[in-house]
């Protein structure tokens, strides 16, 4: 239960001072004050929680006029010029 609240002090720390997106050292950073056996989850689809899959880069474009349940970043395509690379943690997917 500690390792939660710190967890949520340094994410609101970081959306109060911060522009509110994670490097992969802040997270490094973040990940190490938890033990290296705890599991990792992200947010299901509608809610709850579920297992991550293995990390990878994808390249992504930035589009803030999205609506909240589209996502802020979506897949970059071959012609986008302002494309970032990212690495994107995704949720395990099950069957139906």
């Amino acid at each position: 239960m500690r390792e939660e609240v710190r967890l949520n002090e340094l994410i609101k720390e970081n959306l109060e001072t911060g522009d509110g997106k994670m490097t992969v050292q802040e997270l490094m950073d973040t990940l190490r004050g938890f033990p290296g056996d705890m599991m990792v989850v992200t947010d299901g689809y509608e809610d709850g929680y579920e297992a991550i899959r293995e990390p990878k880069v994808i390249e992504v474009k930035h589009m803030p006029e999205n609506r909240y349940y589209d996502g802020e970043y979506q897949i970059a395509g071959i012609k986008d010029s302002c494309s970032i690379r990212a690495v994107a943690i995704c949720r395990n997917r099950r069957a139906e």
